[in-house]
């Protein structure tokens, strides 16, 4: 019975001297009083808790801590779908997702790009910088819409929405409007804007 105990020590101070008290506490677990008779399955759920929704290894489906299992068992585990004890199944879960993204419809700025480079003769309408060729990765960074296309749809494939630009200008543009408008290499682009934005206000008065 000894076994079945723990011991709880307590230092209490009287008079200024420490007293041992040895406090002897019984482990109840679901009626089970000694520690050797407590089931493992309350180790195997704190282990199981890092998993996620843990299969049966006789019906794959999903299986739950047996808190009646005894000691001894091999199997700590009963299968929700045909209640037999079973272990976890070691079967990977299949992925019901997709790795493959949503097919992407043409937008047809690709074409529109080529043409303005081949307009501005491959170099930046900013700085005069040569340009990445086309098909080179970072080609389609080089074309910055003066009006947003996002909240301008019409004027996604207008090519005089379209300017040539470095890589590090169409970041420059996009990041931090506001400096790159005082900036007086870029006042024939903002001055585009203005007139652009002031002309799409004209023509739809719900955009103002």
């Amino acid at each position: 019975m000894l076994a079945a105990l723990a011991i709880r020590v307590l230092f209490l101070p009287v008079r200024g001297e420490r007293r041992t008290i040895v406090a002897p506490i019984p482990h109840v677990v679901h009626g089970l009083e000694a520690p050797s008779q407590v089931s493992q399955a309350h180790q195997y759920h704190r282990r199981m808790n890092k998993a996620k929704k843990p299969l049966s290894d006789c019906c794959e489906k999903p299986a739950k801590v047996n808190m009646a299992s005894q000691a001894g068992q091999t199997r700590h585990y009963f299968c929700t779908h045909c209640g037999e004890p079973c272990d976890i199944s070691q079967r990977k879960v299949p992925f019901k997702g997709t790795t493959l993204s949503a097919t992407r419809k043409p937008s047809g700025e690709m074409e529109v790009f080529k043409a303005r480079y081949v307009a501005c003769g491959g170099v930046s309408m900013i700085s005069g910088q040569p340009l990445y060729p086309p098909g080179h990765k970072m080609f389609h960074w080089q074309f910055a819409h003066v009006l947003c296309k996002n909240n301008y749809p019409e004027e996604r494939l207008n090519p005089k929405n379209i300017w040539p630009m470095t890589v590090e200008e169409h970041q420059y543009q996009t990041k931090d409007p506001g400096k790159c408008r005082k900036d007086p290499l870029w006042s024939w682009f903002w001055a585009y804007y203005d007139l652009s934005k002031l002309r799409q206000e004209t023509k739809s008065p719900m955009r103002a």
